[in-house]
């Protein structure tokens, strides 16, 4: 990009796009005009009248005026001459935004190239005179149908994290590759040979990701929470073969052991948080942690090794909200049942870590590193489901700690960095007991 400078051999513009620097052939020439007059005409043509010899036409010339009406005989007159030849006047009086001049922008740029920084795009728009949200999310929706290549689910998870406003688009495309035929099946994003340019710039979503955004639609409203269940069951049996995403086939590889029995737990967890005002869904998230929680056990996986998904479980337990008893219609005694099974998984261990019962575990891989709490001797049982509330509140305090990440910040950071990772407890546990309090 260059400002005020010849092009050709005498024709001088406000603003050019070049392919090189060093190139004085124009793709696009930008013209600036305060008032719609006498030399609104002759600047198009400094670059039309030349000749082919002198200046190679650009792609397309936007010109600005930034002042006078809609029936102005000069604008319409000059519009009218160089319209056949990809030139378009766009007025911005009054401070009026420029949505159009930002799309056709793009449409331009994709001319020329099939890749879109989408972080940057959304923050300059965002500078005034250009609209705001409203011209955001045009410019980030044409993206989309241009089908430029960008880290559209990276960048949308930033932008949400500083924005909530975002999270619907988010969501949006997070469908949008869920409905693509190489989404389904064993060679969908979550299989073995993943799409890069679409997932989370190598960041933990990259991974295995669909619990989080399965848990992300259902609070954006892309889906309701009486389909989620549903929802949840066809990413987890999307790989076919009559497996699970998630389930505890171990030996299949030493990462996915190490998520299975470190990481797997901790999205749970942060999808319950998510899905608080969420009682079909949520309840969804409880049974599926506690059906993989048996599965390790009639796989023979050690007491300890449980124990991350025997912790996260049951703080989800204690933390969540008896109100959702009479949403879905639930025996009273449904949690109380998943409980007591917690507690026997904790005494065939010989009892619980202490310093964990508050801080659940990090992610840890046992086949590479196993943590030094996995031979603690100061152990502790596992309190009753209200004793371990009533530890949670007053630990953690009824309301989320001012600067305290949000549930959806702690999901869509836990799908682009390792920041939730290295502190889980620290993050989730008030986002749960928080809404115990409630």
């Amino acid at each position: 990009m260059r400002e005020e400078h010849r092009v050709g051999r005498s024709a001088a513009v406000d603003l050019s796009w070049t392919a090189a620097a060093s190139n004085d052939a124009p793709l696009f020439v930008f013209e600036v005009e305060s008032t719609p007059s006498t030399g609104l005409a002759n600047n198009a043509l400094k670059v039309y009248g030349s000749p082919l010899e002198e200046l190679v036409k650009p792609l397309f010339f936007f010109h600005l005026v930034l002042s006078g009406g809609q029936d102005n005989e000069r604008i319409r007159n000059a519009q009218r001459l160089f319209g056949q030849h990809n030139y378009r006047i766009y007025r911005l009086t009054d401070g009026t935004p420029a949505p159009d001049l930002a799309l056709d922008i793009l449409r331009q740029h994709r001319r020329v190239s099939r890749n879109l920084d989408l972080w940057s795009t959304a923050t300059a728009l965002m500078e005034p005179g250009w609209g705001g949200l409203a011209t955001v999310f045009a410019v980030l929706e044409l993206a989309e149908q241009l089908r430029f290549e960008s880290a559209y689910l990276c960048d949308y998870a930033r932008l949400s994290m500083e924005d909530p406003a975002y999270v619907g688009l988010f969501a949006r495309r997070v469908r949008t590759l869920s409905e693509r035929p190489e989404a389904n099946g064993p060679e969908g994003r979550e299989a073995s040979n993943p799409r890069p340019r679409d997932g989370y710039g190598g960041g933990p979503g990259d991974y295995i990701s669909g619990l989080l955004e399965t848990g992300i639609r259902i609070y954006a409203g892309d889906l309701a929470d009486e389909d989620g269940p549903a929802a949840f069951e066809t990413w987890m049996t999307s790989c076919g073969f009559g497996q699970r995403m998630i389930e505890p086939s171990f030996g299949l590889s030493r990462d996915y052991d190490g998520y299975v029995i470190g990481t797997a737990p901790i999205h749970y967890a942060l999808t319950a948080a998510l899905l608080k005002r969420h009682p079909r869904s949520h309840e969804w998230v409880i049974r599926d942690l506690a059906n993989l929680l048996e599965g390790e056990f009639d796989r023979g996986l050690r007491p300890r090794f449980r124990l991350p998904a025997v912790l996260w479980l049951a703080h989800i337990l204690a933390a969540s909200p008896t109100e959702h008893d009479v949403a879905t219609q639930r025996d009273p005694t449904f949690f109380d049942g998943l409980y007591a099974r917690l507690g026997e998984h904790v005494r065939e261990g010989g009892g619980l870590p202490a310093k964990l019962l508050l801080d659940p575990p990090r992610p840890f891989n046992p086949s590479e590193d196993v943590p030094e709490w996995i031979d603690e001797e100061e152990v502790v049982s596992l309190p009753s489901r209200e004793a371990l509330r009533a530890k949670g509140l007053a630990l953690r305090g009824p309301t989320v700690p001012s600067g305290h990440p949000t549930a959806i910040q702690a999901c869509l950071s836990s799908l682009i960095s390792y920041e939730v990772y290295a502190d889980p407890g620290a993050v989730i546990l008030p986002l749960l007991y928080a809404e115990a309090a409630d």
